[in-house]
């Protein structure tokens, strides 16, 4: 039985060395993989915050009773609002100013037996206009 204590040296300087570069590569890792995870969780969170703000506006278009044509939601979202309105769909997020919303209001009229038209509005997230927010809804112009 003493034998055995005896022959018991320990670890040698190379285990413990290669012991701590893999704790190092696996807390590396997992390093990473938190910092990735909240940054996505804050782009998300602005992400969120930005079609918040889109669905207010698109409540108070709705809200509007006096919206007859086309020419009166883009006079809405114009003057009233101050957006900025986009020349066609495919524009709508192409960043080309400081406007952080940007809005384009289709041609079609008729959808569903309604008469109205599909607003589309974008909101812009960074400067650089790489990231947005986009929402788009039916507007009912005229009545039913």
């Amino acid at each position: 039985m003493i034998k055995l204590f005896k022959k018991n040296k320990g670890a040698t300087l190379l285990e413990i060395i290669i012991s701590m570069a893999i704790l190092g590569i696996i807390l590396t890792a997992l390093i990473n993989v938190f910092s990735f995870g909240s940054i996505n969780i804050i782009h998300s969170g602005q992400k969120s915050e930005k079609l918040m703000d889109l669905q207010s506006i698109v409540d108070s278009l709705n809200s509007q009773d006096n919206l007859d044509d086309k020419n009166d939601i883009v006079s809405y979202l114009k003057d009233t609002k101050g957006y900025k309105e986009a020349s066609s769909l495919s524009n709508l997020t192409n960043k080309d100013s400081n406007d952080l919303i940007k809005f384009y209001v289709s041609n079609e009229e008729t959808k569903y037996q309604s008469k109205g038209h599909t607003v589309s509005l974008v909101s812009f997230i960074n400067e650089d206009g790489s990231r947005y927010s986009r929402l788009s809804t039916f507007v009912i112009t005229g009545g039913i």
